[in-house]
């Protein structure tokens, strides 16, 4: 017969055939004594409690105000002011002068040129959309007035303008001017301006533009509606569209 093994032979014997724990590890031990805490001294992570007098208000780098103005006199606590609570003044804005500009009469609306009304009213128009886009100006009594005025103008147009002054240059590589009181007239469209430039266009396009610099003034009469800007900067008129700048 087999002998039983004590109990001691046998814990050997299945730790030998590999029943073994899970593997532990012991983290290391630190003593006390080797940390070197860091010190209460003021730094960035934490304010210093101290004040400071500037021009008159205490100043609390923590905030802590109402205890400084403890310390203070009675006499000037009223005066007393937390910067780091109290929104700065702002000193009130100096008011802009209102500039007026001294108007004279307003224009008169022009008189018509022609006989009739290039489309008159019950009519059926001649032209097509584009054409009277293009020729609305001239086909409504138009006056525009300011210091520089320049007028693009397609070739088949260009022999009807009238263009005067103290001094007129001839028409030379599409370009025509006016100097001292001048004046464009073509068709229903008056022009005047110390200078006047005419320019024909050689670029094909039919538009109709009229670009006016300084103290303009405009009226038009379409048709019993008197159209009338005064005073502007600035005037864009290209074929039926009106831009004025202020």
């Amino acid at each position: 017969m087999r002998r039983a093994l004590p109990l001691a032979l046998l814990v050997a014997a299945l730790a030998a055939a590999g029943c073994q724990s899970a593997p532990e590890k012991s983290l290391p031990t630190v003593q006390t004594s080797a940390l070197a805490p860091l010190p209460e001294d003021a730094g960035p992570w934490k304010p210093q409690r101290e004040y400071e007098e500037i021009a008159g208000p205490w100043r609390v780098a923590d905030g802590q105000f109402e205890q400084a103005l403890a310390t203070l006199p009675v006499s000037t606590r009223a005066e007393a002011v937390d910067p780091f609570e109290a929104a700065p003044a702002v000193a009130p804005a100096t008011p802009q002068p209102v500039v007026r500009r001294s108007r004279g009469p307003k224009l008169a609306v022009p008189r018509r040129r022609a006989a009739r009304e290039a489309r008159p009213v019950g009519k059926k128009a001649t032209k097509n959309a584009e054409q009277l886009a293009h020729e609305h100006f001239l086909d409504y009594p138009t006056r525009v007035k300011a210091r520089k005025l320049t007028l693009h103008l397609p070739p088949a147009f260009a022999a009807e303008v009238r263009l005067t002054g103290a001094s007129v240059s001839p028409l030379q590589h599409g370009r025509r001017q006016a100097l001292g009181a001048a004046r464009l007239v073509v068709r229903e469209l008056t022009l005047e301006a110390e200078r006047v430039t005419l320019r024909v266009r050689t670029d094909g396009r039919p538009d109709v533009q009229i670009m006016a610099r300084g103290d303009v003034t405009f009226v038009a009469d379409v048709r019993g509606n008197v159209l009338r800007e005064e005073g502007l900067r600035s005037l864009l008129i290209t074929n039926d569209q009106v831009v004025p700048i202020r």
